[in-house]
């Protein structure tokens, strides 16, 4: 079964835990370019965990502070988040949680089956995914 990264109470670090639900592990399909990117990255940590020896944590993570740690989410929102949001000339003030909701939202625009756009989201039916959270007319035409 795979795994999920759980923040424990306050001060009491990181665990990895079983996912909620059985849907909660699903696969969902990602471009080759974005592969070809994740597979260099973990070229590129097992090159620095062999530089620095014991120093870097190997905790099977993807994406992880300098010393192989998680990323706290404060950091994660600071240092990388709110530089690509401005990039992407996005509200600011954009939350880090409305992004599922957002894909969603740019993919039925798009055109995709809404069937398809809920099985990514993880959600138990397609009634969820076609229910407005914002007004019709704030939504792209």
């Amino acid at each position: 079964m795979k795994k999920v990264l759980v923040r424990a109470a306050k001060g009491g670090g990181w665990r990895l835990d079983e996912p909620k639900t059985k849907k909660s592990c699903r696969t969902i399909q990602i471009p080759q370019t974005l592969i070809a990117s994740l597979k260099t990255l973990k070229v590129e940590q097992a090159k620095l965990r062999h530089s620095r020896g014991d120093k870097l944590h190997d905790n099977g993570l993807v994406f992880t502070a300098k010393n192989g740690e998680p990323i706290h989410y404060s950091n994660f929102r600071i240092r990388h988040f709110k530089p690509l949001v401005k990039k992407a000339e996005l509200p600011e003030d954009l939350p880090l949680y409305n992004l599922p909701h957002t894909c969603a939202t740019l993919l039925l625009v798009a055109g995709e089956n809404p069937k398809v756009v809920s099985e990514r989201l993880g959600l138990a039916s397609i009634t969820l995914t076609l229910d407005p959270v914002l007004p019709v007319d704030v939504l792209p035409a």
